[in-house]
């Protein structure tokens, strides 16, 4: 007979938890490993990969509990994968089980106020932007799908092409406020 273990992490404490593979465990509020945003409640196929992003073997089905709220989230794939990172409802609550192992997404960075040293300029923003050449610029590979997000009025930006090269020293443009990049 094998014996069922509960336990209740709530994220943001610094207990540590190891886990056999019959426990299942309450998660609240969780959160991204290395973003520490929310998880996105949207498509179900993809909330099987928030266990698996976090460590995790399996989804319990129907267990997912998400806000009424519409946050800054990460969506995952079915494996746990991150994909983007959209506007959503987030996940409240979620009930997992297996074995806790390390997380195989990659690490992300979270750039605030992303500013051209040689020019002393933010980057440009325009909807629907590759940002890569923003973040090979900045020493990474490659951005987040959707974690651009830029401000509301125009002013002087720097322009740059997919490799990070300067295309435009000022372009009145929506500056980009904070980007993702891994």
């Amino acid at each position: 007979m094998k014996r069922l273990c509960i336990a209740i992490v709530l994220f943001g404490s610094s207990h540590s938890l190891a886990l056999a593979e019959d426990q299942i465990v309450k998660l609240q509020n969780p959160v991204h490993p290395s973003l520490g945003i929310p998880f996105s409640a949207g498509n179900p196929t993809e909330i099987d990969g928030v266990c698996k992003a976090l460590g995790y073997q399996n989804y319990i089905f129907d267990s997912a509990r998400r806000s009424k709220e519409v946050v800054d989230v990460v969506q995952v794939n079915f494996d746990g994968i991150t994909i983007s990172n959209p506007k959503h409802n987030p996940i409240v609550e979620i009930w997992c089980s297996g074995s806790l192992t390390p997380p195989s997404d990659p690490g992300f960075t979270v750039i605030p106020q992303p500013i051209h040293k040689e020019v002393g300029l933010p980057f440009a923003a325009w909807q629907n932007q590759d940002f890569q050449g923003v973040c090979k610029y900045l020493g990474f590979s490659s951005y987040l799908d959707d974690s651009a997000r830029r401000n509301k009025s125009l002013e002087d930006t720097v322009l740059v092409d997919e490799q990070g090269n300067l295309n435009n020293a000022r372009a009145s443009s929506y500056r980009l406020v904070t980007l993702t990049c891994y």
